[in-house]
Formats: C-alpha cells, structure tokens, sequence
C-alpha cells in the first residue's frame, strides 16, 4: 500500500432496484444489507474516509449515523457517474488521489483484495482503473448476473461480458464488482458517453475500454468478495451462507 496516496472510499447507493425493489434497505440478519457494506468498509485500513453517495433521502436517513452522505441527482446511469458527480461537487474529496467504488450490495469485500486494487493502480501510472477478479468454474457463474472477464498477460482487461468467456473452458474469472479510479479519470467520465458495448452487455467497464483506458485486474482469492445481493434469491442464500457469528 502506498501511504503517501489519499485513498478515499465512495459507496454508490440508490434505493430503486429492478430486479430487487428497496434491497439496500433490507433486513440481513438484524442489519441492513447498506449496514453491513459500511461497517465493512469502515473496517479497511486503506481508507483515509468513507462516503455514502445517494440519491435517496431514505437511504440517506438510514446511513447518516454511520458515515457522511454526499447528495446527489437521481439521473446517473451508474454508480461510478454518481460518484463523478461528487468528486466534483463536493470539497470532501478535492484531494483523493484514489476514489474506491464499493457498490451498496456488497458487503463482505476484503482489506486484502482493496489493497490489491489499490496498489495495481498505483503501480500502472499508463492505467486510470483497477478492479478485481477471482476464479470460478464456468457452472458457478453461468447465470448473467455474474459477469465474466478476460485480461492480458499483463492484467490488463481485455473484456468483460454476461456470457461465458473464453469459450470451451471449465474455468473462468468471475469480476467482482469494485473499482479503484483515479481521480482524473473520474473528473473527465461525464465527458465520456455511453457506447454499443457498455449499452449491449449493461455494463459501465466496457465504456471505460471502448473509450481507451486501461484497466488493471487484480486476482482475489477471497471467496466472500464475490458475494453480492441483486435478488431477493441472493438474500435468501445469504442467511443461509452466513451465520450471525461469521457476520456480526
């Protein structure tokens, strides 16, 4: 880790999900599925801070006992725009080097795997993003839910898809939803419009590549980094993968 960058964590969180209305709101044994992300995120030594950023005055509501809550529109095709959004709007953040995305379901992601992110980044100054990915059978992930990836021998991405890549092979790498952006690059994503790719699969990384920057992956081998809530299926499995020992 290199102590001498500002690394700063954003959560990204709106109340309104397709597949699973109010699901940062709901109850994982006796905590909020947002809770249980913050207090996680709070307990990574990385961080100089983190942020809430949410359109949502429930949420906002919900969450101010915790951490600060930065604003924002209700408009943004992503979470990595909403975060744009306050970069740029708030003082709180003029001086990260390094902005961290944990998306609001994910809850149990790793000190270990941030700092890899992290320092994948810092070390790469050609890559203005990093994010994470970790092995799994192709069976595993199968559902489009769970997006695949593929990189260079280098680490850096090539594509990210729903489908299953590389073709004809039991394994694959699973991409685990954070990501580590430099501040510059986030300054200049509202500049960036979306594009067939990101439009075809729905995922905001492939506007990253398809506009010419270079992301790092860092391999995890931290199982519970993987698991994130999108359906109330995923809650169900959640009570049953995680004890109230393992998680409280």
């Amino acid at each position: 880790m290199h102590s001498d960058r500002n690394v700063v964590c954003v959560i990204p969180a709106r109340l309104n999900s397709r597949r699973f209305p109010g699901k940062l709101l709901h109850p994982l044994q006796g905590k909020s599925l947002i809770q249980r992300t913050v207090e996680n995120a709070l307990s990574i030594s990385h961080f100089s801070a983190v942020f809430v950023a949410t359109d949502s005055l429930e949420i906002a509501q919900h969450v101010q006992k915790w951490v600060p809550v930065l604003i924002t529109s209700s408009h943004h095709r992503s979470g990595t725009d909403r975060i744009a959004e306050v970069l740029v709007t708030n003082s709180h953040l003029r001086h990260a080097d390094i902005v961290v995305n944990i998306q609001g379901d994910h809850p149990h992601i790793s000190s270990d795997t941030i700092g890899k992110i992290v320092n994948a980044l810092a070390q790469d100054p050609s890559a203005s993003i990093s994010t994470a990915a970790i092995l799994r059978s192709q069976n595993e992930v199968k559902a489009p839910s769970c997006v695949k990836c593929v990189f260079d021998q280098k680490g850096n991405a090539l594509y990210f898809s729903r489908s299953a890549i590389p073709h004809g092979q039991e394994e694959c790498y699973h991409h685990i939803g954070i990501y580590a952006f430099r501040s510059a690059f986030l300054r200049k994503l509202p500049s960036l419009r979306p594009t067939v790719l990101e439009v075809a699969e729905d995922l905001e990384q492939l506007r990253f590549l398809e506009h010419g920057y270079t992301i790092k992956v860092a391999v995890t081998d931290c199982a519970k980094d993987a698991f994130g809530v999108d359906t109330p299926e995923d809650a169900t499995l959640y009570e049953h993968l995680f004890s109230e020992e393992s998680i409280a």
